[in-house]
This record gives structure tokens, sequence and C-alpha cells, in this order.
């Protein structure tokens, strides 16, 4: 029987799945959190260039 239920969705995934113990929670999300971190953050430089809110930053 599953412990922890973590579902993953975007506007065109969805995944759920399951851990039977808080360590292999924490495996999963140290093996999925960079690679959603990165979509996240990729999503949100997208929506700032596309709004000219990056060009207008100073750097």
């Amino acid at each position: 029987m599953p412990l922890f239920l973590v579902n993953v969705n975007t506007h065109s995934f969805y995944e759920t799945v399951y851990t039977e113990s808080v360590p292999a929670l924490m495996e999963l999300l140290a093996r999925w959190v960079p690679a959603v971190q990165g979509a996240a953050f990729s999503t949100l430089a997208g929506l700032l260039e596309e709004n000219n809110v990056a060009r207008s930053m100073p750097r």
C-alpha cells in the first residue's frame, strides 16, 4: 500500500507515482526536483522575455 502519492502535471502531461517510505519519497524528490525546477525556471524566463521584462532589467 502506498504511503505517499506524488502527482506531477503540466498542460500536456500527468503522472502519479507512489512511494512506500519516507526515504523512497526523498529519493524520488532528489531525482525529480532538478528537472522540475529547471522547467519552471525556463518557463518563467520565457514569459519574462515575451513580455519584455527581461530586457528592461539591469544587468
